[in-house]
């Protein structure tokens, strides 16, 4: 794929959809799973470009359910109709970040280069600064 990628997706019901812009390839993006308690059960492949666009719809907000966990920083966005989580988001003086999981996109998985990171040493503050690095910030409908 070439600049302005689009990449779609949404939960398995279709409540919780999103449109990611990206000005790079395709393969040019770090897909990545981390070792916590949590991606260990669910297995979500992440992927984020800081300099992408995200436009979120959700077409009933009655049906959606957050969890938090441990030091409560994200919060995984669930659909409650069908149980997928699509999206994480962070926020940090008042500006949201999201992290999508490109297992609820089109995207054909097979030949991605996915990998395992360790974050359990992670200090919070550490952890806010990957975010903000790293997360999408350019969001429209969180």
């Amino acid at each position: 794929m070439s600049e302005n990628t689009l990449i779609e997706g949404a939960c398995h019901c279709g409540n919780i959809q999103y449109h990611y812009t990206i000005n790079k390839p395709l393969d040019a993006l770090s897909f990545r799973y981390c070792n916590c308690s949590f991606c260990s059960r669910y297995v979500p492949i992440y992927t984020s470009d800081p300099d992408g666009h995200l436009s979120v719809s959700i077409l009933n907000p009655d049906k959606i359910s957050h969890y938090q966990f441990d030091t409560k920083v994200v919060r995984f966005l669930f659909c409650a109709n069908c149980g997928n989580m699509p999206l994480a988001e962070f926020s940090n003086d008042n500006k949201k970040y999201a992290v999508l999981n490109i297992r609820t996109s089109s995207l054909d998985l097979t030949h991605l280069d996915i990998k395992q990171l360790s974050l359990s040493n992670e200090t919070i503050l550490n952890g806010q600064q990957r975010r903000i690095a790293n997360w999408i910030s350019n969001i429209d409908g969180l």
